[in-house]
Parts: C-alpha cells; sequence; structure tokens
C-alpha cells in the first residue's frame, strides 16, 4: 500500500450528490476533515475504506521536514518537490530550508555577516552550488511528509505536524542557537551579550523555531514562485467583488508583468483559485496573486501595445541611464516601487 501522506486531498459525493472535499489531518487513526461546504470529521476505518471510499487529489508538491544529524550536531532540512519533480521522478529536490548552513546569499553581500540558514531552489541556486549539496549529513534521525497544494499557507502546512513534532524541531533549532551564542559571547561581552541575544527571534540567521526558520529564509516566498504565484501584500477581497482591479492594483501588475493592461473591466476576471478551474481555458494572460489576507486569487486581463519605459527613442548617455535606472534598482523607480509590494520577509537582515 501507498504511504499515506498528511494533508493529501480526498473528494466523494454525498448522498444528494453534492461534491465533498477532504483533507487528510492524521493517518493513525485515519482522520479527514472537509474543507469545502462544512467542517466536518471523519473517521475512516483503514485504508482499503479510504481507497473504497474517496479519491485522492494529486498534491501540487510534497513537503519533506528532517531531523538529520552530521558528526556530533542535529540539524533540520526541509525539501520540497514539485509534481514536476515526482513525475519525472527527479531525486533532486526543488528546494531546500536548512538551518546550520551558511547563507551564501548574504554572505555574498557582506562576507563579514556570518549569516547562516538558507532556502535555496532550482532557480536560485548560485552558480557551481549543486542543491543536493545543501542535503549532505551523516543520517536522518526521522521525518515527517506533509502534501502541498497550490493556496496553502505556512499556517495551512504547520497544523499538518503533530505538536511533539513541532516540539521536536523546534528544540534541535534551538539548540543550535544557543550553541551559537554562546560560542559568539566569548568575544562580544560575555554573559551580557547572551542575555541580549537570547531574546532576539534570530541571531546570525539562527532560529529559534522551525516556523522561525521557514518564515525568515521565504520558505513560502520561494515554494509559491516555483509555481509562478506573486505573493503581494495587497487585499484583492473588494476587488473581486466588483470584478474589477482598481488603478493603483493595475498600475503595480503592470510594473511587475512590465505590460500595459487594459482598463476596461470587461477585460478583466478576478476570482479565487480553486483547483476546478481549467486556467488553460482562460483567454488573455492571468496571474495568480496570493494576497495580504493569505487568499489566492486568479486575476485575468489583456494588455496591449508595448510597455513604455520613459526615455525618447535615441541612444543618447542620459537615456541609457534612465532606461538603466528603470530595469535596475532604483528607490524612486516605478518597477522598484512595485516589487516592494512584494512579500518578501527582510527582517533576518535587519
Amino acid at each position: 500500500m501507498n504511504k499515506l501522506i498528511l494533508g493529501t486531498r480526498y473528494f466523494n459525493y454525498d448522498e444528494h450528490g453534492n461534491l465533498r472535499v477532504h483533507k487528510l489531518i492524521k493517518t493513525d487513526p485515519i482522520v479527514l476533515k472537509q474543507i469545502r461546504y462544512g467542517n466536518d470529521i471523519t473517521v475512516v476505518k483503514d485504508e482499503n475504506e479510504l481507497n473504497d471510499s474517496y479519491v485522492a487529489l494529486n498534491p501540487d508538491a510534497i513537503i519533506i521536514f528532517n531531523m538529520v544529524t552530521i558528526k556530533d550536531l542535529r540539524d533540520v532540512i526541509v525539501t520540497v518537490y514539485r509534481k514536476t519533480e515526482i513525475r519525472n521522478a527527479d531525486t533532486v529536490p526543488y528546494s531546500v530550508c536548512r538551518q546550520n548552513i551558511t547563507d551564501f546569499f548574504a554572505n555574498s553581500l557582506d562576507p563579514k555577516m556570518g549569516c547562516h540558514g538558507v532556502n535555496v531552489t532550482k532557480e536560485t541556486i548560485p552558480q557551481g552550488v549543486k542543491i543536493e549539496q545543501l542535503t549532505a549529513c551523516d543520517g536522518i534521525e526521522s521525518n515527517d511528509t506533509i502534501a502541498y497544494y497550490i493556496g496553502d499557507s505556512l499556517k495551512d502546512l504547520l497544523g499538518l505536524l503533530r505538536k511533539d513534532r513541532i516540539n521536536e524541531y523546534d528544540s534541535i533549532l534551538y539548540d543550535l542557537f544557543n550553541d551559537h551564542i554562546r560560542y559568539t559571547s566569548k568575544s562580544n561581552g560575555g554573559e551580557l551579550y547572551i542575555t541580549y541575544a537570547s531574546s532576539k527571534r534570530c541571531i546570525h540567521g539562527y532560529c529559534k523555531t522551525l516556523r522561525d526558520l521557514l518564515e525568515l529564509n521565504n520558505f513560502m516566498f520561494d515554494l509559491m514562485r516555483g509555481f509562478n504565484i506573486y505573493p503581494l501584500d495587497i487585499d484583492l477581497t473588494a476587488s473581486e467583488k466588483a470584478g474589477y482591479l482598481t488603478v493603483d492594483e493595475i498600475d503595480i501588475l503592470e510594473r511587475l508583468i512590465c505590460k500595459n493592461i487594459t482598463r476596461d473591466a470587461k477585460t478583466q476576471l478576478i476570482i479565487k483559485y480553486d483547483k476546478d478551474i481549467d486556467l488553460d481555458r482562460i483567454n488573455g494572460e492571468y496571474l495568480l496573486i496570493y494576497d495580504v489576507t493569505n487568499t489566492l486569487y486568479v486575476v485575468a486581463f489583456s494588455t496591449y501595445g508595448k510597455y513604455h519605459i520613459p526615455v525618447e527613442d535615441v541612444e543618447s548617455a542620459e537615456n541609457i541611464e534612465k532606461l538603466a535606472q528603470s530595469i535596475g534598482y532604483n528607490p524612486n523607480s516605478s518597477i522598484t516601487e512595485a516589487y516592494n509590494h512584494i512579500m518578501f520577509d527582510r527582517s533576518k537582515y535587519l
């Protein structure tokens, strides 16, 4: 029998022919929680009943939480395998999040930072580094596997793990955190430094909890970008009800995709994402936007013309500078302003 995976969704039909979607929240005993059109809890006798009475929905990704050892240390590694990797039997994960490893992104900007903990994907891995190198260890003590579906939040994912398992991951991270501050205190004021550092959520990238490790290393951001989802700090609740985007929302999206979006409300569609939606049937262009309310929307629209960067069609030093400022980092550029709306946690580096 296939191993049951927490978070897997199953559907069936009730006696009236209504579709019911459930999430596997326990495997021993097998417990399903209804997540659409109700929140009923169902205890299933065994896997035979589960397979006979329900149909499983293939997850978009599998997330594996690992407790590992390397020499005399314990560490936490979280790997993600999208359905692309699973379908192709690719043993290299899409992404890896690990605590006791150098944050090469931060240290490439400031080698003196000495930052640890990182989340990296196949798209963001630095040249010359193989993503599987980040999973190197002497052994795996234990792990937990959960299913991810597009639209799940970090709260949804961590909510699938038993409290005692969360506590064990937190304990490993807390030990690494304390070992680090004790070591660094030797050259930073001794006990005074320990008292100061102990009150922090994170020191030099070392986190106290599994949630902090994932949040501060932008695990969910990278996971969503793996499905071309834009996590934005805008609230689309009112726009969904109205059926069209506001002028400010259009401005943000135009700058993100560098295209002109038609203002006509009839060419726009804003609906909450659901597995039932066939994205291939959408006419025109669309974006998947995860908004500030932790809701995933499909935002469809039409575009026109060529996105205009405000420079004259003349090759001059002045216009080249304008172009460079428009497409590069510039705190005053409209593109930079749009990217400031992306929900990306920078607090680890402050």
